[in-house]
């Protein structure tokens, strides 16, 4: 099934593109999105409400953004979903929605868990990170303080490199947020397929139907 997309394009430096991610991670980690609860029949229920239940919760659209990273020498782009739109109009924006609708050993559900680690490995990086600048901070200050701007010790010196070491992290924050938006539109691009699959039906010329 060909899901029709709705198309936003970005086009960022690589400096912008690392701060608008930087700002992103805590609202995402905070699932400030409606979750959605999809209600699926057993593969062995009537016919007829399996294709109904798949008319209600397949994909009818899909917003999806692109973006384009120019760096000095290269650019580099890669593509993120916004949401699913289902049939019956709700819309999907945690992939974590379609689990009750596939099969847990399917290819929407194993790119559902890639997308949740990198998410994870992700917020991990980025609050560690933010923590080491900010005690780095906290100790160059104290050091500088107490001793004055020529009387730096041995706390200044382990304050920046704490600071400096949450400085790489984030990067790496923004890397793994990359990766996780990434499984998440492949979650949602096998979606229709392994719907079907969990309803036991085949797509035709007609929609779906029973398999024969």
């Amino acid at each position: 099934m060909t899901i029709p997309l709705r198309r936003r394009r970005f086009g960022k430096s690589l400096g912008v593109l690392l701060k608008s991610r930087l700002w992103l991670l805590p609202v995402l980690a905070c699932g400030c999105a409606r979750h959605v609860t999809l209600r699926v029949p057993e593969a062995d229920a009537p016919a007829e409400e399996r294709v109904a239940a798949y008319e209600r919760l397949s994909p009818r659209s899909m917003l999806v953004r692109h973006v384009t990273t120019y760096h000095k020498n290269y650019t580099t782009s890669y593509s993120e979903v916004d949401y699913l739109k289902l049939g019956d109009g709700t819309r999907v924006r945690h992939v974590g929605d379609l689990l009750p609708a596939v099969e847990p050993n399917s290819t929407t559900a194993q790119a559902i868990e890639e997308s949740k680690s990198n998410s994870s490995t992700s917020q991990w990086l980025l609050y560690t990170g933010l923590g080491a600048i900010v005690g780095g901070f906290a100790l160059i200050v104290n050091d500088l303080a107490t001793h004055g701007s020529n009387g730096r010790g041995v706390p200044f010196y382990l304050g920046a490199g704490i600071g400096i070491g949450g400085v790489v992290e984030l990067p790496f924050a923004v890397f793994y947020s990359a990766k996780s938006g990434m499984a998440r539109a492949k979650a949602m691009k096998e979606y229709p397929n392994d719907l079907l699959q969990r309803l036991d039906l085949c797509a035709g010329e007609q929609g779906a139907a029973p398999c024969p």
